[in-house]
C-alpha cells in the first residue's frame, strides 16, 4: 500500500496506523498477510490497534476495534478483519 504522507512501503507503526483508517479491503488483506507472516509486524499492529485513544476514536474506533479483535484471537490465521464491519465500502 501507498501510504499518505509517508515515503517508504514498510510496515512500520505509522503505516499501519494509516492502512488501517485510510485503506480499502485489498490494502487490509496484504496487511494481514504481512502480520501473520512477521512476527514483529504482528506486534506492531497490535500495539496500534489496541490503543486506548484509537479505540476510542469517535472517527474510526470501529475499525480499531477489528484489527483489535483480530490480533487476539487465536484462530486469526483462518479469518482476516473486514472493513465492512467498520461501515466501510
Amino acid at each position: 500500500m501507498k501510504h499518505r504522507h509517508l515515503n517508504h512501503e514498510v510496515w512500520t507503526p505509522a503505516a499501519i496506523d494509516s492502512c488501517i483508517t485510510r485503506g480499502r479491503q485489498e490494502d487490509w488483506n496484504e496487511l494481514r498477510r504481512a502480520a501473520l507472516d512477521d512476527a514483529e509486524i504482528m506486534e506492531d499492529l497490535r500495539k496500534v490497534a489496541g490503543y486506548e485513544k484509537n479505540l476510542e476514536s469517535p472517527f474510526d474506533d470501529l475499525c480499531y476495534r477489528e484489527w483489535w479483535r483480530w490480533v487476539q484471537d487465536p484462530g486469526r490465521e483462518t479469518w482476516g478483519p473486514n472493513l465492512k464491519n467498520c461501515g466501510g465500502v
